[in-house]
C-alpha cells in the first residue's frame, strides 16, 4: 500500500506537467530522425516513464556542460546517459541504473601499438594528446589525474563526439577518451569513418548510467514514482522492447 501511495502522490503532483529533457547527440541513446523529433532510445524511455507520473516532455538540445549548469539551476528537470558523482549528488537526484557503458580510448587505425598504456596516467609521458567532451564524467581515476598539471597539459576538450573525431582524423589529437564505447561506435558508423578509427587496448574501470534530475525543480516523490515505473518496465519486457527497437 506504501508503494501505491507513492505513486499515486507523486501522479497526482505532477497531473498536466511537462519535464523539461536537456539532450545532446549520442548516437542511438538521442538524435532527430527526418520529421527534426527528438528519437531514441533515451528519449522513447524517459518519454514512456513520463507518461507513467501523469507528465510529457519537452526537449531541448545543448552542449553536455551547458545541460548540467540548467539541471543544476533548474532550468531542465532531466537528462539522460548521466554517471552519478559525488559532485553532481550535491544539484541532482538519480534514477536507478538502466544501462551499462564502457569507458575507452580511440585512436587512428593502426596507432594503438605506439602508445602502450598500461593506465591513464601515462597518457603524459606517452606523448599522446587526448580528446575528451567537456562536463562527461570519466570517473575516479580521470578525476585524480585532472589535478595533476602535466596530465591537465595533455587534454583537449571539446563540445561533443563528432568534434572530437574531427580533432582525431585531422591529426589535432592522438586520441578520444569516451564514456560510452558504444556511442563512440554509432557516431563513427554515422560519420562514415569506423575504418579509420580503432579502439585502444587499455581497459578503464566504468559506471552504469542513470536519468540526471534537477534538485531545484524535481521532488524526491517523483524520482522514486519515475524509479517504482523504470523497474516495471524492465520486469514486463517494455524496457528491453526499446533497446531491441534501436539496436536491430
Amino acid at each position: 500500500m506504501l508503494i501505491v501511495a507513492i505513486v499515486m502522490q507523486a501522479t497526482s503532483a505532477a497531473a498536466a506537467c511537462a519535464l523539461r529533457v536537456g539532450w545532446t547527440p549520442y548516437a542511438i541513446y538521442t538524435f532527430t530522425d527526418g520529421d527534426g523529433d527528438v528519437r531514441g532510445i533515451d528519449a522513447d524511455l524517459i518519454t514512456a516513464l513520463a507518461h507513467a507520473v501523469g507528465c510529457t516532455t519537452q526537449f531541448y538540445r545543448l552542449p553536455w556542460a551547458r545541460i548540467l549548469l540548467e539541471i543544476q539551476s533548474g532550468e531542465l528537470d532531466v537528462t539522460s546517459s548521466a554517471s552519478r558523482t559525488a559532485d553532481r549528488d550535491v544539484f541532482a537526484l538519480f534514477s536507478q541504473p538502466y544501462r551499462p557503458a564502457q569507458r575507452a580510448i580511440y585512436v587512428r587505425r593502426s596507432e594503438a601499438t605506439k602508445y602502450p598504456l598500461n593506465s591513464l596516467a601515462e597518457v603524459p609521458q606517452s606523448g599522446m594528446r587526448l580528446g575528451i567532451i567537456v562536463g562527461y564524467d570519466y570517473g575516479e581515476e580521470f578525476h585524480r589525474l585532472a589535478g595533476d598539471p602535466a596530465f591537465a597539459a595533455a587534454l583537449d576538450g571539446a563540445v561533443g563526439y563528432q568534434v572530437s573525431i574531427q580533432k582525431l582524423l585531422f591529426n589535432r589529437i592522438d586520441g578520444v577518451l569516451v564514456d560510452d564505447a558504444g556511442v563512440m561506435i554509432g557516431e563513427l558508423k554515422a560519420m562514415g569513418v569506423a575504418d579509420r578509427v580503432e579502439r585502444h587496448p587499455l581497459r578503464i574501470a566504468s559506471d552504469p548510467l542513470h536519468f540526471m534530475f534537477s534538485r531545484a525543480s524535481i521532488s524526491p516523490d517523483m524520482v522514486e514514482a519515475i524509479n517504482l515505473n523504470l523497474a516495471r518496465m524492465k520486469t514486463d519486457g517494455r524496457l528491453q522492447a526499446i533497446f531491441d527497437a534501436y539496436l536491430e
